[in-house]
């Protein structure tokens, strides 16, 4: 039988696991440019997968770049964004 010490915090981890389920963030990934579909949309390889990516800088990437990608709010369904070139 769990002391009541142990139930409180079970009950206070499930309780911080789903505020931070609903935490709003952006983060960033690195990927590898597959396809230049024209001047602004990219194809990316990111983590196992293809995905369109657009340049909003106004730079050019060649295939083979490896680019910085902003995800917003936390949310990989979002348009993701190149923010640079690695060097």
């Amino acid at each position: 039988m769990q002391n009541d010490k142990e139930i409180l915090m079970q009950s206070i981890n499930i309780i911080i696991a789903e505020r931070l389920s609903k935490l709003k963030y952006a983060y960033i990934l690195t990927g590898v440019i597959t396809t230049v579909v024209d001047s602004v949309n990219y194809k990316v390889f990111i983590d196992d997968s293809e995905t369109s990516v657009k340049a909003t800088n106004g730079v050019t990437y060649l295939v083979g770049d490896i680019v910085e990608i902003l995800v917003e709010n936390n949310n990989s369904s979002y348009e993701k964004k190149i923010l640079w070139k690695r060097p």
